[in-house]
């Protein structure tokens, strides 16, 4: 007998097009929040650690993995 146990912390979203453009909106705010992350100086909005995790989020949501 073998048992393997995997412990896993994830989270699943759907979006969908109702009739409006939601994934284009998803996207709209993806790219305004990249932007504001790779922002240089003090009065960035967000922490090193929430720049590091947008600018990655959003280069494999476009599919630019490097």
């Amino acid at each position: 007998m073998q048992i393997e146990l995997f412990n896993e912390d994830s989270i699943t979203f759907k979006i969908t097009n109702n009739g409006d453009d939601a994934i284009g909106l998803f996207y709209s705010v993806l790219k305004k929040c990249r932007n504001e992350a790779v922002k240089k100086g003090f009065r960035n909005m967000f922490t090193s650690d929430e720049r590091v995790f947008i600018i990655e989020f959003t280069d494999k949501i476009n599919g630019d993995e490097t």
